[in-house]
């Protein structure tokens, strides 16, 4: 599918990785929250990087990623091989015929934000539109397990 995504593949990694995130610790505090061994469903996998920092904390999790942006899943691929599931698929409709014990997104369809010491959380997204947000959320929790 092309997106608006699709224009920015050849820098995402450039600019990502430049101080926006650090994706070492984004995932170590998931995998702290997770733990081993569980099924991961990456929400906006992108070009993988949140996704082989969680690997090498958790090898023997079962990861599995998706994105609507077909450019950024080929790199994906070249960066993780095998060691994780890719699915081009948007969060809102998606229908993988599987369940996880966990979704978790690092702001590529979904983050809440810590508003800090007011002690308050703000959800921010990049699917226009609340109902298609509501849709959304829904449907990520059709692919959860019980507790997920």
């Amino acid at each position: 599918m092309v997106n608006q995504y699709t224009e920015i593949t050849k820098y995402y990694d450039l600019w990502v990785t430049s101080g926006y995130y650090d994706f070492q610790s984004l995932a170590k505090e998931a995998h702290s929250i997770v733990g081993d061994g569980r099924q991961v469903l990456e929400l906006g996998v992108g070009t993988g990087l949140l996704a082989q920092k969680y690997i090498e904390l958790d090898p023997t999790c079962e990861f599995t990623g998706i994105d609507f942006t077909a450019s950024m899943l080929e790199i994906a691929k070249q960066r993780l091989g095998n060691q994780v599931k890719l699915i081009e698929a948007d969060a809102v409709t998606m229908d993988l015929n599987a369940k996880f014990d966990v979704a978790i997104s690092n702001g590529g369809v979904w983050g809440i934000l810590d508003q800090g010491d007011q002690a308050q959380w703000q959800f921010g997204g990049h699917v226009p539109g609340l109902e298609a947000n509501r849709q959304g959320l829904a449907n990520v929790a059709r692919h959860l397990k019980e507790g997920g």
